[in-house]
């Protein structure tokens, strides 16, 4: 069980970072394709989403509660208009997709075909054997030259 809560909170960080880095459906829909993601992520997404958490203008921070206690750089903030929270987001390595992977992995055996074909050695057999068998009927027929010659 703790681990199916692990996966699970995993997969609902994934949605809310989705949430908070991406602005548009098509955003969205490649987030989901670049990290392998199935049918659930949808479903879970539209859940996530409409947290607090993933709306920064909403979201309250641990120490901004209202406590009583004021600090005295905000004092002066006080009658002013405050700018929205940012919320920094830890910047992840793009993965490869599955379709980069197979396209990578297509052209490498292509390459490996390409560079077989072009140091293929029996190549270079058949042209060797072409002109020894080339200069075999050369003599052949010159022999027979003689031999008729000799008559």
């Amino acid at each position: 069980m703790d681990q199916f809560t692990k996966k699970f909170k995993k997969c609902v960080g994934f949605c809310k970072q989705a949430a908070l880095t991406q602005r548009t459906a098509t955003g969205i829909k490649r987030f989901q394709e670049d990290h392998g993601f199935g049918k659930w992520f949808h479903a879970l997404f539209e859940v996530v989403k409409t947290r607090d958490s993933c709306q920064p203008e909403r979201a309250l921070e641990p120490s901004s509660s209202n406590s009583g206690r004021t600090t005295p750089s905000s004092e002066g903030l006080e009658g002013e208009e405050k700018d929205p929270l940012f919320v920094p987001v830890k910047n992840v390595r793009k993965k490869q997709t599955t379709k980069e992977k197979l396209d990578a992995t297509t052209l490498e055996a292509m390459n490996l075909v390409r560079s077989t074909i072009e140091n293929d050695p029996t190549k270079e057999l058949i042209s060797f054997m072409r002109e020894e068998m080339e200069k075999s009927r050369e003599h052949e027929f010159k022999l027979l030259q003689l031999m008729l010659s000799q008559r």
